[in-house]
């Protein structure tokens, strides 16, 4: 059985070593197919010519041009890796930062009370409608204005209307409404 001397990356001669070293040299990736190897009888040749020398790495061990993959455990690991984290992980990234719209549902109910319009922000995050208290037979001056954040249905403020008052709209960014009365124009903001 011959002994084995290679060629490290700097050129430099390296061993001698035998088969079994060759091999754990090769699976620790020290060692290439295309590194260059010498017989201590004096025979060149590279270390993809040896049969049976398992490399971890994915270069052709032969001079057909064959793959030797012998790290095929670690590619299946980051597979796995891949589809139990990196894929969930993107999708969540996508679903709350990317997509624009994501339906959801809340229900908004007050009890003795009628809504009359609502408006969502335009941002989504707050809904503003007139309501009117039908527990007085619905008179004009029980009129109110009510704004709720749009995700969990809380009321975040709440404006009885005057007699001659209404609603006139809300600002683009959710955090005021107007109302009018007369001549008179006002500007809420919201808590």
């Amino acid at each position: 059985m011959p002994n084995y001397f290679y060629f490290d990356a700097n050129g430099k001669k390296q061993g001698p070593c035998n088969e079994q070293q060759l091999q754990t040299l090769a699976s620790m990736g020290h060692i290439t197919p295309t590194t260059p190897l010498e017989t201590d009888s004096g025979h060149k040749g590279v270390a993809g010519q040896i049969r049976g020398l398992k490399f971890n790495t994915a270069e052709p061990s032969a001079e057909d041009g064959s793959f030797a993959v012998s790290n095929f455990v670690n590619v299946r690991m980051l597979l796995i890796i891949a589809v139990v984290v990196i894929i969930p992980v993107v999708g969540w990234i996508a679903w709350n930062y990317l997509i624009p719209f994501k339906p959801y549902v809340v229900e908004i109910r007050q009890e003795g009370s009628s809504v009359g319009k609502a408006i969502l922000s335009r941002d989504g995050k707050r809904v503003v409608a007139i309501s009117r208290d039908i527990s007085n037979n619905g008179s004009r001056s029980d009129e109110y204005i009510q704004v709720w954040d749009a995700r969990s249905g809380k009321e975040l403020h709440k404006l009885q209307l005057r007699s001659d008052e209404s609603f006139g709209g809300l600002t683009e960014d959710g955090k005021k409404y107007i109302t009018e009365r007369g001549d008179t124009v006002r500007i809420w903001t919201i808590p």
